[in-house]
């Protein structure tokens, strides 16, 4: 209907060109004004009909009228908005600060629980509580007037938003004091949203355990870290739920948590031992490989790393007159410690009858110290070296043959031993890395001149 009432453009060319040209300009005015206050839109439609004849500012309004109303109405909605989004961001830092509040009294509740004659004292605080959660009322009362909320969707809000500050209060009391945060809860029930109800028992169960934990650490007497975890576990084990004044619940919790802490403890040692092991046992190779048998039975002597049956095989080698390797030997142990490395196990490789010190040493140099790309490339060796173990065990015979080359350029195959190879390689590998070539490279390299006779 109403486009029915706009006054036409006038019949005039030039004027009809003038108005349009008005129009645009204003509305384009308009929308640069980001949809602000009604006065600038009542300046812009002003100054549309401050020029032209009668019929052309007739026409100019009648064709802006509608535009102008438009960009009012929608400066005025975000303003609105924006009005509204402020107040809503002032009543949730308000909320903050009061939960903040309410910790503090809860920690204040805590202290006071402790001594019989505060009673006052905790009524007072929990008065207190009641007044941070009607300053919260008042607020919601304005935020939710200004955004015009229906009476059911805030008293919702409310009700959550009270939640917040009974379940902030009540977390400062168990963080500090849960035998007397427990019955608080129970009391406070009612007045919890569910999710609140179910954080602030779980919460309870944590803070039981810890106070139970540390009941019991207060009663060690060792000194040493493996006899305080032995101790520890003792302890626990001779306790009760009820000697410890908490559920059943939270004493199953209690014995996890020291017998976890056990686990790792001796994990831990494991590893540490693994690692001096392998130092020592490293330097006793090396001592061995280079004919210094005296030093080596000396690197033995000083260590006090080695059970008896460990210190007993090393000391075999020191009269031994030579030595031998098997080859699959040498690789099974390269992949077991590579996968070990994986997993982050400890592993300490021994020579034994079947390795000698030497490739003992070899096996510690390629390994290396560990690190993300040494192990992605001994994992690579490894893959290479796995893939020969079936048929070394299966034809118990040399599996590889290096192809040579002769002054007239002709392949020629000569079979070698497989140690030959492997220690070939790992020297190669070992020189790669010393002068920061490329190992996969390398590999490659030594891996075209071989082929498999299975």
């Amino acid at each position: 209907m109403a486009l029915h009432t706009k006054k036409a453009m006038p019949q005039d060319s030039v004027e009809a060109l003038a108005a349009l040209k008005q129009i645009v300009s204003a509305e384009s005015a308009m929308r640069a004004g980001d949809n602000t206050s009604g006065k600038q839109v009542s300046d812009i439609f002003a100054q549309a009909l401050s020029g032209g004849s009668d019929i052309t500012r007739v026409a100019v309004a009648s064709q802006l009228e509608s535009s102008a109303l438009l960009h009012v109405q929608s400066g005025w909605f975000e303003e609105k908005k924006q009005f509204e989004e402020h107040a809503q961001q002032l009543s949730t830092q308000r909320l903050e600060g009061l939960c903040l509040d309410a910790g503090r009294l809860g920690q204040a509740y805590a202290a006071a629980a402790e001594v019989q004659s505060e009673e006052k004292s905790r009524k007072d605080i929990l008065t207190s509580v009641q007044e941070l959660q009607g300053k919260m009322q008042q607020t919601e009362a304005l935020v939710w007037a200004i955004q015009g909320r229906s009476v059911d969707e805030s008293h919702q809000l409310s009700r959550q938003n009270s939640s917040a500050l009974l379940r902030s209060f009540l977390g400062g009391v168990i963080a500090s004091n849960h035998a007397a945060g427990a019955p608080l809860v129970e009391e406070c029930k009612g007045q919890l949203d569910q999710l609140d109800y179910e954080d602030l028992n779980r919460l309870l169960l944590r803070s039981s355990c810890e106070q139970a934990y540390l009941t019991l650490v207060d009663q060690l007497t060792s000194d040493s870290p493996k006899g305080q975890v032995e101790e520890l576990r003792a302890l626990c084990e001779k306790a009760t739920p009820s000697t410890l004044s908490i559920t059943a619940e939270s004493y199953a919790l209690v014995k996890e948590r020291i017998e976890a802490e056990r686990v790792q403890h001796y994990q831990m040692e494991e590893m540490l031992r693994a690692v001096t092991q392998r130092k020592v046992v490293g330097n006793f190779c090396e001592c061995l490989s280079n004919g210094d048998r005296k030093q080596a039975a000396a690197v033995l002597a000083q260590s006090t790393v080695f059970v008896k049956t460990e210190r007993a095989k090393l000391s075999r080698h020191l009269l031994q007159k030579q030595w031998r390797t098997e080859p699959e030997v040498f690789v099974e142990l390269f992949v077991m410690a590579v996968e070990k490395e994986r997993s982050a196990e400890p592993y300490c490789i021994f020579p034994e009858e079947t390795l000698s010190p030497y490739d003992a040493l070899l096996l510690y140099n390629v390994l290396g110290e560990y690190s993300p790309s040494v192990q992605f490339e001994n994992e690579q060796i490894a893959s290479f070296l796995h893939a020969h173990i079936r048929s070394i065990v299966e034809t118990k015979r040399s599996v590889f043959s290096f192809y040579g080359k002769k002054r007239s350029t002709k392949k020629v195959k000569t079979l070698l031993s497989d140690m030959t190879v492997l220690r070939y390689l790992f020297d190669a590998v070992i020189a790669a890395r010393e002068n920061d070539a490329d190992v996969f490279e390398c590999v490659r390299k030594i891996g075209e001149k071989l082929t498999t006779n299975s």
